[in-house]
Formats: C-alpha cells, structure tokens, sequence
C-alpha cells in the first residue's frame, strides 16, 4: 500500500498557505505508475486510444476481406463507431488529466501567494510596531 503524507500550514488569518501531498511511485506489473490521479487518468487514456485503434484496425481487416458492400457494413457499424468511441473516452481522459494539472497549478501558486502576502503583512506589521511613531518622536523632542 502507498503512504501518503500530507503537510498543511494554515496562516494567522485561516487562509491555507502550504499544502503538499506525496505519494511515492508504485510499480504494477513491471510498470512504475505514480500514485498521483493525472497520471492514472493519462495512462488509461492512453489504453483507451490504443483499444480504439486495435478496434479500428480488426474492422478495416474485416472490410477488406468482402468484396460487396453488403457484407462490409455490419464491421464499418460496429467496428468503426466502437473504434471511434474508445478514441473519445481516451481524448476525454487525457484532456481531464490536463485540466486537473492546470487546476491544481493554479491553487498552489495561488497559496503561495497567499503565503507571501501574509509574511510581507506580519513583516510590515512587525516594522510598523518596531519604529517610535512621529508623535511618540515629537512628545520626546519637546520633553527634551
């Protein structure tokens, strides 16, 4: 069984600064497969298109033995949209493992921004409470 560690940092305002998972690489059948969902949605898209293309090359077969058409209908209907419809699926899945990447690029650059304007305001804040105010300047320049 994979482990999966996950590290989450919530900042002083409640905002999700850091999330990171790790899932380690797993083989499966001589095949290292990572552990992360894109890549499972990559590869079986990718099985998902070579289905098709098998399904399509069976039925061209199939046509190119029958003379009339008649005969060459049944594997255009069959063989064809079936061929047709696993190269979908296949362009779907690959497609929904990009979308996922792109969105979960976006969340990370999102929380390290996040992350980086709430250190700038604690810094800030920090800066602000660290240097004597003009009036606590003036009250000591007219004492002294």
């Amino acid at each position: 069984m994979a482990s999966v560690t996950r590290y989450q940092e919530i900042d002083r305002f409640g905002y999700l600064a850091v999330a990171k998972t790790e899932n380690p690489s797993s083989t499966h059948n001589g095949v290292n497969v990572s552990g992360s969902p894109t890549t499972r949605l990559r590869f079986l898209g990718l099985l998902f298109w070579m289905a098709g293309g098998v399904v399509l090359t069976f039925a061209w077969m199939g046509m190119a033995e029958l003379a009339y058409v008649d005969g060459q209908m049944p594997y255009l209907v069959s063989g064809g949209a079936a061929g047709l419809a696993l190269i979908i699926v296949g362009s779907t899945l690959i497609l929904s493992a990009a979308m996922f990447d792109a969105a979960e690029r976006g969340a990370q650059r999102t929380a390290e921004l996040l992350k980086q304007a709430a250190d700038e305001a604690v810094e800030e804040q920090e800066r602000a409470s660290a240097e004597p105010s003009e009036a606590d300047v003036k009250s000591e320049a007219a004492a002294a």
